[in-house]
């Protein structure tokens, strides 16, 4: 055999009768002894040619990435290299890509050109994002003496494009699930109009809400406080890396040169995956505390009364869409082995951010505030007596929320709906 194999029991069962770990082979039915490929260990993918004079030496057949690429989680994809190895040829791995970035390569024939670009597959099962700079070593070139089917690399970049190419602005805003059973079939027309209409709200990106701005008021004498980083392992710095270029591309934090610094410490979800946090403790010590006060769920409850049906709306990301006072930027600095950041939107832990984000919401929704609408921080619940009020009153809520540029989450959201969670 010329390629590795994972042999699963209902094959081994009947096919494989010993399976001889010390001298590292399994033996088929037919008498044939297939080698066991161990961590570490590489099998002949290819026949190659027999060395003659002149050949490549090792480092001539070496795949390196033409240019720096950034891999998503859990994706696959194509990545362009470049080696100085001449004619067809067989591409295989280098094993400590797979073992300290979780980026496996794809084995393969190419018809290669000395340092031209190509495309080579890889498949990336990590659970967070990897940056693999340009010139990182991947695999080898080893000549190859059959027959390689070769495309041109274009055609082959326009059939299979680059994990880092971003989606289409034209691919398809997914909106909120409607209950149709709910909706009067006279209505549902004008319920599709009216997603159309606000199509913008679901767009996927952070909006920017204009009602008001989070300030951080310090309480008398109290002085800047510059914290080191947590000392963490491998695994965690990069969690914390792929956290820090994802907020950096968001825009909600940027490069800082405060005299304040907190640390950055990850904290398990219910589900078990990590959640980035800023340990504001001493921040929030010296804070003078903001009195605005959230609403009573009790009293939520009992404005539903006698309502049959309900939509519901939840804010994306809904601190991010606060802008910081620019003078107090500099006092949500955070410091890890990345660098040192600042905050240029309302971060979760602060300990104002609730009431700052209820006060922007009680300010946009005021008009309509406790008249078949209650919202408490994020969530938003609208519950007229009939289907057209209740129609007619999401318009103005989705129009108030367009207007001063908030941005709504469509996973989860309902509209017309007989029951809420």
């Amino acid at each position: 055999m010329s390629v590795p194999l994972l042999l699963g029991t209902d094959y081994t069962d009947v096919n494989v009768p010993n399976i001889c770990g010390p001298k590292g082979y399994i033996r088929l039915l037919n008498g044939c002894r297939v080698p066991i490929l161990r961590r570490g260990e590489t099998v002949a993918y290819a026949r190659a040619e027999e060395p003659q004079s002149g050949a490549a030496s090792e480092a001539d057949t070496r795949v390196r990435l033409a240019h720096e690429v950034i891999l998503p989680p859990r994706s696959r994809g194509y990545v362009p290299v470049q080696t100085s190895f001449q004619g067809n040829g067989v591409i295989t791995q280098r094993h400590r890509v797979y073992e300290r970035h979780r980026v496996h390569v794809a084995t393969g024939t190419m018809d290669s050109t000395a340092n031209q670009t190509s495309w080579v597959e890889v498949t990336h099962t990590g659970n967070t994002s990897k940056r693999l700079p340009k010139g990182m070593f991947m695999g080898h070139m080893s000549a190859y003496s059959g027959t390689v089917a070769a495309i041109s690399r274009e055609d082959w970049a326009a059939l299979s494009p680059s994990p880092t190419t971003a989606p289409d602005a034209t691919d398809p805003v997914e909106e909120p699930h409607v209950h149709n059973s709910n909706v009067p079939k006279g209505l549902r027309p004008q319920v599709l109009a009216l997603l159309e209409k606000h199509r913008a709200l679901w767009s996927g990106h952070s909006g920017s809400i204009k009602a008001t701005e989070h300030r951080i008021e310090l309480k008398p004498g109290f002085k800047p406080v510059r914290l080191n980083p947590y000392r963490m392992g491998p695994q965690t710095r990069e969690l914390i890396n792929a956290q820090v270029d994802r907020m950096l591309k968001l825009e909600v934090i940027e490069p800082s040169q405060s005299e304040w610094a907190s640390s950055v410490v990850l904290i398990p979800k219910p589900d078990g995956s990590p959640r980035f946090c800023i340990d504001y403790r001493q921040l929030n010590e010296r804070t003078v505390r903001d009195s605005y006060l959230l609403p009573r769920m009790d009293a939520w409850l009992d404005s539903l009364g006698d309502a049959q049906f309900f939509s519901t709306l939840d804010c994306d990301a809904g601190y991010w869409q606060i802008p910081l006072a620019e003078e107090d930027k500099p006092k949500t600095a955070f410091t890890c082995h990345c660098g040192t950041y600042q905050c240029t939107r309302l971060p979760f832990v602060l300990c104002n951010a609730p009431a700052t984000f209820q006060r922007a919401i009680d300010m946009i929704l005021s008009g309509v505030k406790w008249q078949n609408v209650l919202f408490y921080l994020n969530d938003l619940i609208i519950f007229p007596a009939d289907a057209e009020s209740h129609l007619s009153l999401l318009d103005t809520v989705l129009t108030l929320l367009g207007k001063h540029a908030v941005t709504l989450k469509a996973q989860k959201r309902h509209l017309f709906t007989n029951e809420v969670e």
